[in-house]
């Protein structure tokens, strides 16, 4: 069994490979949790909204592991809404949408932003988990 972060890599990669296109931008947990809090103005804001908008595949790996602040919200908001129907986003989560609108700073806004996210193709994975996995493999070798 593969790890979704994993699978949602590869799928990017791929995707990438057959459309001759640059290698996806692939975000860490955190991306949307203080990473972008620059001042609106300021030009290092504007080119990573600009890259985040514009790169050919994104992908938003273990999405809301950890959560997001209101500022992440807005900016994720941003670059969805301008990505939607014309470049993919890929999107790996241990949690459901239903989770993810629960978790979501702005409740208004989250049912909007999840209704985008989820509108695409699903690949569920099943209830493996890979944590437990190694966790349990991790106490058999030391036995």
């Amino acid at each position: 069994m593969v790890p979704s972060s994993i699978f949602g890599q590869f799928i990017g990669d791929v995707g990438a490979t057959r459309a001759n296109a640059s290698s996806p931008f692939k975000t860490s947990r955190s991306a949307f949790h203080g990473q972008l809090h620059f001042s609106l103005a300021d030009e290092r804001y504007v080119a990573k909204m600009r890259r985040l908008q514009n790169v050919d595949a994104l992908i938003l790996d273990d999405f809301l592991t950890i959560g997001i602040n209101q500022r992440g919200q807005e900016d994720l908001t941003k670059i969805i809404f301008d990505r939607d129907g014309r470049l993919p986003a890929i999107i790996d989560s241990q949690t459901t949408a239903a989770y993810w609108i629960k978790k979501l700073p702005d409740s208004i806004g989250a049912d909007s932003l999840v209704s985008r996210l989820n509108a695409g193709q699903r690949i569920e994975l099943g209830d493996y988990d890979m944590r437990q996995h190694l966790a349990h493999a991790q106490t058999t070798v030391g036995s």
